[in-house]
């Protein structure tokens, strides 16, 4: 497994140790933003990564820049997510599919990549039937958004 694979490991395990903080709606991100560094230490460290320096960089980059935007990726979301409300989506898929309509909308890393990896991250730490919920959100995303796109 790739350094990019075990950091996209550690944002989705992060942004749902985050779900659990106490914050305050209003002040989501700031406090998003506060607490994130301290889940990600303990996330590392459980998962026997704390001296892995790349991944732990990759991770933290990913996480201090996905903060800020997760409304405009949750409206991505909940567009695409045809009958199914944010609030009814598995949380852990939830992590998983902010992080991949991040990296695959405003990173514009490769679709197939995003996919694929959201895929196999969510068979590791998901449901049975959560890959082919995240597959297909993610599929329509990236048809309805990306194909169309010169």
């Amino acid at each position: 497994m790739g350094f990019r694979r075990k950091a996209r490991e550690l944002v989705v395990q992060t942004l749902y140790g985050l779900l659990y903080e106490e914050t305050s709606e209003l002040l989501m991100e700031l406090e998003y933003l506060e607490k994130y560094p301290a889940i990600l230490e303990i996330v590392a460290l459980e998962n026997h990564q704390e001296s892995h320096e790349q991944i732990l960089q990759f991770a933290d980059s990913l996480l201090k820049n996905m903060i800020p935007a997760m409304e405009e990726v949750d409206q991505i979301i909940i567009q695409h997510s045809k009958g199914w409300p944010i609030e009814r989506i598995a949380k852990l898929d939830l992590c998983i599919l902010r992080l991949a309509v991040y990296e695959m909308m405003l990173l514009k890393t490769p679709a197939p990549v995003v996919i694929d990896e959201a895929i196999e991250i969510s068979k590791k730490f998901c449901a049975e039937n959560s890959s082919k919920f995240v597959n297909a959100v993610l599929d329509a995303i990236y048809h309805t958004n990306i194909k169309v796109t010169p």
